[in-house]
């Protein structure tokens, strides 16, 4: 019994350094957020998919650009802007935001063009008149410069349960084997 005891009392302790290290690395893992701005450009194709979402290409740029028109306010309404004239558009996008683009249009049910594209989060529409409408996601409005990620309160998470499992590793290898009642105070007093 007292073998088997410090057995999982050193695994507990492997681990639960382990995980302290993977929290560290976690949370201090950058992962950037850096805008790349296009400035304005006429509207070669804007085709809106099954699920909702935009795809842009300019004249020129053979680029995909990803619109969820879920995450923008105003909501977008492109069938009004386009009818309106507003043929220009100017964005902003994550540069390292790369996704993979796979989806069906809504109207005729035909794949749009696969590849890779950048999630825009800001777009202003133009007219010819010089009349503009910009939308921007929430993660725009709160940082509209480049910025870091957080994953300090995951990284933290997990070296807390890192720390449990080197407290449970201590209880383990104080425990002496011994009458049942003996057990219970072990396990009653601190650690």
């Amino acid at each position: 019994m007292v073998v088997f005891q410090r057995a999982v009392a050193l695994v507990s302790l492997v681990l639960g350094l382990g995980t302290i290290i993977l929290g560290l690395i976690i949370g201090s893992r950058p992962d950037p957020v850096s805008y790349q701005h296009v400035g304005q450009e006429p509207v070669a194709r804007f085709v809106i998919a099954q699920d909702g979402t935009g795809y842009l290409q300019m004249v020129g740029d053979p680029t995909i650009y990803i619109l969820n028109i879920n995450l923008f306010s105003p909501k977008i309404d492109s069938h009004w802007l386009f009818s309106q004239g507003y043929q220009q558009v100017g964005i902003i996008y994550d540069k390292n935001q790369v996704i993979r683009v796979h989806a069906k249009t809504r109207d005729t049910g035909k794949l749009i063009e696969e590849g890779e594209g950048y999630g825009i989060v800001s777009i202003t529409f133009m007219n010819g008149a010089g009349a503009q409408q910009t939308f921007d996601t929430e993660q725009y409005k709160q940082h509209p410069d480049d910025y870091n990620l957080d994953y300090w309160p995951i990284g933290l998470t997990v070296i807390g349960i890192g720390i449990i499992l080197i407290r449970a590793s201590a209880g383990l290898s104080r425990l002496k084997e011994g009458p049942p009642s003996y057990l219970k105070m072990a396990l009653d007093g601190p650690l």
